[in-house]
């Protein structure tokens, strides 16, 4: 706006300059008062210009403070929305933490109430569990809802409740009516009472405590090792007396154990295919092992019975006749070995030592016959016990496969009768082992009096 204003006025000097100098003399006075007028004008109007400016710039000005009240405002604003913001993501992270938390405790209640329904499948024998199918239907029912967290309360109401009635119905001796198997397969049903020792039945037939039974579905009447006074204390107490009863806090299951101790083909017949060659490998091991130390000790006995002293004597005395009668009557092993003293007594003595050494290492092979054979089944027969229970174990797991791992007892069993090939290979293995050592040191032994008789012999004989 200033521009402008000065180049009115610079317009206006200009223009009154052109006036003045194209003006006659005598128009100059007028020429100068229009230009005065003009000047005035402008001056008039560039004062209003500069007004109208003023308060434009204050306008602005105004408008500017506002603006700039206007940012400070929103600074503070977003200041404080920030900081609201950590706070918000502060709680938010709580919530996040306690949420974790609080799934993780929900996850931790249902692995108990998991736990708690394991255990009482395994501690509770068939005929107790049936007292609590519904409340074991409710049960899983709830813990199959375990992503809603609203499940917790049933799951946990449904355990203690569980809990509390077992305790209570074993305490309180609960009288119910249930069916039981014999031995023989067949169904019984009739009066049971449950208490601390286990379920004890009782009907017009039969009388006994129910047990499980592997492979079947219903517990099984167990009799076995039960007195008369035993029969009726639990038929007095299923009928609602006092009786005393037998207590088993094994719920039967050591009775179980002893009415099913298997013999010793029963238990070699357990570990499959592979028992037949190790117990081939232990019979022929034990023949072995006692034709050897047969054969030993009658060669020891052979040892003994030759004396040096008369050796020596009937060696001296030059007289065939007494040197056949002692031959003779000296074992035929010992009469081999000691000849060559007799027979190139003009040799010189290192030749008739090593005529002796000769024959005492043709020997050698009779003596050691079979050791290595023993050796070699005391090795093969524990090897023959890891096959079995590599492949027991082997057919345990394709059993998991087809059945599933929900019954520990497939598992176990499996596993046991697998451990029955290693238990009979180290049950050969170890004795023949120990065997073969005492056959070994014992021909050594032999060997050593032979040479030890061969060298006082031919002594005997340089005396002479």
């Amino acid at each position: 706006m200033n521009n402008r204003c000065r180049i009115l006025v610079g317009t206006c000097l200009l223009w009154a300059v052109f006036l003045f100098m194209r003006c006659p003399a005598e128009e100059l006075p007028e020429a100068l008062q229009r230009v005065d007028g003009d000047i005035r004008t402008a001056q008039e109007a560039l004062n209003g210009q500069r007004e109208e400016q003023a308060l434009v710039r204050r306008a602005l000005n105004e408008e500017m403070e506002k603006l700039e009240r206007r940012v400070e405002g929103l600074s503070a604003e977003v200041k404080t929305l920030r900081l609201a913001e950590s706070h918000d993501q502060e709680s938010l992270d709580r919530m996040t933490e306690r949420a974790r938390r609080s799934r993780e405790e929900i996850a931790g209640l249902f692995d108990l109430a998991r736990e708690f329904r394991k255990a009482s499948d395994t501690r509770l024998s068939a005929a107790e569990a049936s007292l609590y199918a519904e409340d074991y239907e409710e049960l899983d029912a709830a813990l199959k809802r375990a992503d809603d967290p609203s499940a917790l309360a049933d799951a946990l109401h449904g355990a203690l409740r569980l809990a509390e009635m077992m305790v209570v119905n074993r305490k309180s001796g609960l009288r119910f009516t249930g069916r039981c198997a014999d031995e023989s397969g067949a169904v019984l049903e009739g009066n049971m009472v449950l208490g601390v020792g286990g379920v004890y039945f009782a009907n017009d037939q039969a009388v006994g405590l129910c047990v499980d039974r592997r492979g079947r579905r219903l517990p099984g009447l167990l009799t076995a090792g039960l007195t008369a006074s035993d029969r009726a204390g639990i038929r007095a107490l299923v009928e609602g007396h006092a009786a005393v009863v037998p207590v088993d806090v094994t719920s039967g299951r050591a009775l179980i154990w002893a009415e099913q101790g298997r013999t010793l083909w029963q238990h070699v017949r357990a570990g499959g295919v592979v028992m037949i060659p190790i117990v081939i490998t232990g019979l022929v091991a034990l023949y072995l092992s006692v034709m050897k130390a047969v054969q030993l000790v009658r060669i020891g006995r052979d040892t003994a019975v030759l004396r040096t002293e008369e050796a020596i004597e009937a060696l001296r005395s030059g007289d065939s006749s007494v040197q056949k009668s002692y031959f003779d009557g000296i074992p035929e092993r010992m009469s081999y070995l000691i000849t060559p003293l007799l027979e190139y007594r003009r040799e010189s003595h290192e030749k008739i030592e090593e005529i002796m050494h000769d024959r005492i290492l043709a020997t050698m092979p009779a003596l050691e016959k079979y050791l290595g054979t023993l050796a070699v089944l005391g090795g093969v027969a524990p090897l023959l016990g890891l096959l079995g229970t590599v492949t027991g174990i082997i057919h345990v797991f394709k059993m998991v496969t087809v059945f599933g791992s929900g019954d520990a007892t497939i598992l176990s069993g499996g596993i046991s009768e697998a451990l029955i090939t290693t238990e009979f290979g180290l049950i050969i293995a170890i004795p023949v082992l120990l065997i073969h050592a005492w056959l070994a040191r014992r021909v050594r032994v032999i060997l050593g009096e032979w040479e030890r008789l061969g060298v006082a012999l031919i002594q005997g004989m340089e005396d002479d």
